[in-house]
């Protein structure tokens, strides 16, 4: 649906704006604010487009590969989460892929430590990257994980996760509890996706 409404839209600047400027000229009448703003963008527009949407991808390419760089790409992933509305988004996707994935592992019977070096090698986001190496280090010292949790505070793991987690180390029953969370952020993923679906168009 966005690329979709880009190029719509890439395609009205380009080509059919453009077209409107002579009408509006010639009709010597004094035009509103909004008009005389879409005058402006449609003449610039008619001079400069390409030189515009040239420079637009240009800046676009450009930071793709900017993000890509050790130095950004964990500031990028971390400002991405922290996004309104489209960074919970990013962050339900995360937690679904993540508790599944340890969930299967470990009903699978993969032990713990084993299952949180492998989702730690999975993940692609850095921001839970680290939650995971943190994790490893807990699970390998005879901590619970819903502790490391609570005291490290992990910015974009909700309280129900680690509330839920922690039920699950003291019944024995982690894995199901994982799988559990992975169907409830899926849906959490679901409604939002046909809501933001909704709100673009």
């Amino acid at each position: 649906i966005l690329l979709t409404t880009f190029i719509a839209g890439g395609g009205l600047a380009l080509f059919v704006l453009p077209q409107l400027v002579d009408l509006f000229k010639s009709l010597n009448t004094e035009l509103p604010l909004s008009t005389k703003i879409l005058l402006f963008v449609a003449e610039t527009m008619k001079n400069y487009g390409f030189i515009i949407v040239g420079a637009i991808v240009g800046v676009f390419i450009g930071l793709g590969f900017l993000v890509q760089t050790s130095f950004v790409k964990p500031k990028w992933h971390r400002l991405l989460l922290s996004l309104p509305g489209i960074g919970i988004l990013l962050q339900n996707i995360q937690l679904t892929n993540l508790n599944r994935n340890l969930g299967l592992m470990l009903k699978s019977g993969i032990t713990l430590v084993p299952a949180l070096k492998t989702e730690y090698e999975a993940t692609e986001n850095l921001v839970y990257k680290l939650y995971l190496k943190r994790l490893v280090s807990a699970a390998e010292s005879g901590k619970y994980l819903s502790e490391e949790m609570r005291l490290h505070r992990f910015t974009f793991l909700p309280a129900i996760m680690t509330k839920m987690v922690g039920i699950g180390e003291k019944t024995g029953k982690l894995d199901e509890t994982l799988i559990y969370l992975g169907d409830f952020f899926e849906e959490e993923v679901d409604e939002m996706t046909k809501n933001l679906a909704t709100i673009i168009e």
